[in-house]
Order: structure tokens, then sequence, then C-alpha cells
């Protein structure tokens, strides 16, 4: 019994999601990178880049793709619910990304179908759920982020903040496990971004997720992040609270936390 329980503690306190010294690679040049990152059962943890924007390859993008098999990094092991996805079969991969929602950057809606068809999406064409189950769950995670009552307006008659709050509700209609971000406070103006910000703090607590989020905006990222990491020169180049992030050195953080035109970071 004893070693039951220590088992059952194991499954609790492993990540849901792992890079173990990840290298990525830019068609056929690989470029310095070492992603060494983890994300708690139930954390919010923050990956901002602190990279000139031409450094590549480790863009937001390309870390959820590597975080859901989607790419193949160049070294180093990625890890999702346990499982390295570079020795995955298909099928398991598969499989392991239906406990993922992700929202892409810009909420990648279809913008010629309304709200609820794109909320339903992966219910519908992914998973073959039913259609009265798709429309109980379309309108449970409409209700989660506050926009019950759009159903039926087309996706690119939206807002830019209530298309992201569309994104989210599409994302959690499957109730994943973990959710992944790409920069989804880009191109909102400071309200929106505030109602998104405050939003996955909510659906964090009330679905019981885990969050990973990739960003440039650390003013956005910080206040809601229990773990933040600092990706620059290709590595983690600070880890830990917000406090350890605004305590850094490195002139390219200070300049990721207080945007100005002249710095390392210009483009």
């Amino acid at each position: 019994m004893v070693t039951a329980r220590a088992d059952a503690a194991t499954v609790r306190d492993e990540p849901l999601l792992a890079f173990d010294g990840v290298r990525a690679a830019t068609g056929d040049r690989e470029r310095p990178s070492d992603l060494t990152l983890a994300v708690p059962r139930g954390a919010i943890v923050a990956l901002l880049s602190a990279e000139p924007l031409d450094a590549g390859p480790l863009g937001s993008a390309a870390v959820l793709r590597l975080a859901l098999g989607l790419e193949r990094p160049a070294g180093g092991r990625v890890t999702l619910f346990g499982t390295s996805l570079a020795g995955a079969t298909r099928a398991r991969r598969a499989a392991l990304r239906a406990r993922v929602g992700v929202v892409w950057r810009g909420g990648a809606l279809f913008d010629d179908e309304d709200v609820a068809d794109n909320v339903g999406f992966p219910l519908r064409q992914l998973q073959r759920c039913p259609a009265a189950a798709v429309a109980r769950a379309v309108r449970e995670s409409l209700l989660l982020v506050g926009l019950e009552h759009i159903e039926h307006v087309r996706a690119d008659e939206l807002a830019d903040g209530v298309r992201c709050r569309v994104a989210l509700a599409r994302a959690v209609a499957h109730r994943p496990e973990l959710l992944l971000l790409d920069d989804p406070s880009a191109g909102l103006d400071p309200l929106a971004a505030d109602a998104v910000a405050q939003l996955v703090v909510q659906l964090r607590d009330r679905l019981g997720l885990s969050v990973l989020l990739v960003s440039r905006d650390a003013r956005w990222a910080l206040p809601i992040a229990d773990r933040v990491a600092v990706l620059r020169g290709g590595r983690i180049a600070v880890a830990g609270s917000a406090a350890d992030v605004r305590a850094a050195a490195d002139p390219a953080i200070q300049q990721l936390l207080a945007p100005r035109a002249v710095g390392p970071l210009a483009p």
C-alpha cells in the first residue's frame, strides 16, 4: 500500500509537459537552442522570448508545435503526459493531443462560420461527437468565457478581444488537461488583453487546467504566471517567479519588461 501511494504521488507530481534540452532547426540549418522547461500540474507557466525578432527558430508557434509532436526537435526530448513524443506511435501522439487545448495566435477562427460552428469544430470534426453533445458543449464553453449570446454571429464580425475569447472557448470545449497559448495578447488593446488574462486564470481555476503561454508581452504575462522562464540566446536565461525575472540584470530582459525602441531587442 505504501508503494501504491508513492506511485500515485509521483504521477500527480509529474509535469504534464516537459522540454529536456530541446534543440530546434529551421529548414536544413540548426540554430543554437537548448530549451529545458516543465509545466507542473495546475500551474500557469509563461515562456517569454527575449530574442531579437529574427532570431528563431524557437518562436511561440514552434514551441507549441514541438509540444504537440507536430514537429520533431533536432535534439533533446519532449514529454507530454509522461510519454516521450519521439518514441510514440502516430495514434499515441494523436491520443495525447486530444488531452490538450490550443489557442494559436490571432485565434485561428474560420471567418466564414459562426461562433457556434467554430467552438464546436474539434468536437464535431475530430472527435465525432453527437450533435446534441456538441451543442451542449458549445453553450457551456461560451458561458465559461462570458459569450453565451453570440452563437450565431459570424467570426469575421467579431472584435479581436472577442475572437480570442471564442478561441479559448473552442480550446476548452473538450475539457482538456493542458492549455497551450500562442502569444494570446498580441494585437489586443489593453482592456481586451486584461480581460483575456483574467479569463485564463479563471479557466485554470474552474477547469483544473495546466497552462503554458508563450509570449513577448512580459507586462501581460507576469501578473498571471505562477512560473516564468525567459528564452535568451536559444536557452533559458532565467526561470522562477516574476520577481526573479524582474531582478535579472540582462539588458534584453530589462527591455522586455519595459519595452523601448533602443536596445538588444530592437528590430
